[in-house]
């Protein structure tokens, strides 16, 4: 039986569970990490660890919501953003509820520790980077 709860009940449930190192899951809904995560295709498993790491997918509280997005940099504060975004995220530590050990899309379960992943995720965060230079550099001709 799939039952659907509003977001901010269901993430306030599963707070204690994080906090308690248990593991969960849950459909992803949402298009901010696409190519990686699909709206309502992908199931995405998570728990908390000590420290978070650049690439990491982690879920955290922003201006009183949660949101999944990747780690991109840490400095004072840790910095996301959505795979399919350009905007950013800056959080404190103690916002970070958990990261994305694994999830599953069409019966194929990835693990987001596996070399061939992170590989994936450095190509596609290049080849943004590529297209956001060559972007700005087109309309700054104009």
């Amino acid at each position: 039986m799939k039952t659907i709860y509003d977001n901010d009940t269901f993430f306030e449930t599963i707070k204690p569970l994080l906090n308690d190192n248990q593991a969960v899951s849950f459909v992803v809904k949402g298009t901010s990490m696409k190519p990686f995560l699909k709206d309502g295709q992908t199931e995405v498993f998570l728990k908390a660890k000590e420290a978070y790491k650049p690439l990491d997918m982690c879920l955290f509280k922003f201006n009183q919501k949660y949101v999944l997005h990747r780690l991109i940099k840490i400095n004072d504060k840790y910095i996301f953003r959505g795979d399919a975004l350009y905007t950013y995220e800056q959080v404190d530590q103690k916002d970070i509820l958990a990261y994305v050990y694994q999830y599953q899309m069409k019966h194929i379960m990835v693990r987001t520790e596996a070399f061939i992943y992170k590989f994936k995720v450095r190509c596609y965060l290049f080849a943004k980077a590529i297209k956001l230079m060559l972007r700005s550099m087109v309309k700054g001709k104009k």
